[in-house]
């Protein structure tokens, strides 16, 4: 029986999750350095660092209800 598949989509999607959060503080990052930048610049990497942290919690979620699904597996087949 192969258990590894669901898994690894959960630690797939809590990766692009932290990928898109370090993309979000770069730019916000650029951003602080341009003397010109509005306010304007800053609200699409907030927006999106947010987003990056609903998908990392609903990704930790599924790992954790993935963890849980196979120890009751291994139970009952013990």
């Amino acid at each position: 029986m192969k258990i590894d598949g669901s898994l690894s989509g959960g630690v797939q999607a809590f990766h692009r999750a932290s990928e898109s959060m370090a993309e979000a503080a770069s730019d916000i990052a650029k951003a602080t350095t341009n003397r010109e930048a509005s306010t304007t610049d800053f609200v699409k990497p907030l927006v999106s660092m947010q987003e990056a942290e609903v998908q990392a919690k609903a990704a930790a979620k599924l790992i954790d209800t993935e963890d849980e699904m196979i120890g009751s597996i291994l139970n009952v087949s013990a």
